[in-house]
């Protein structure tokens, strides 16, 4: 998935394995990401997410017991407010 340079007050919601990259001048900036473990079937169970700026938290939440062990990369980002992982509780 492509975002294009600008600022965006949204907190897109991932649950399946897709590689999300900005595109333009400067780097796009998102309120946040929302990770679910839900349908990460594919293997390698992977998120890849290069060239955008999240000035609120990325958050990781496991709200199934399968599939786990998902790799997560973030390269040339910024996240402003850090990440948050959540286990299954």
């Amino acid at each position: 998935m492509l975002i294009r340079s600008g600022t965006y007050a949204e907190r897109p919601a991932v649950d399946r394995a897709v590689t999300i990259r900005g595109t333009g001048d400067f780097r796009p900036q998102l309120l946040g990401l929302q990770i679910y473990n839900s349908n990460f079937w594919t293997s390698p169970a992977l998120l890849s997410v290069a060239g955008i700026s999240f000035t609120g938290r990325v958050n990781y939440i496991t709200v199934y017991d399968r599939p786990r062990r998902l790799t997560l990369t973030f390269s040339e980002c910024a996240l402003d407010s850090g990440l948050e992982v959540t286990p299954l509780g």
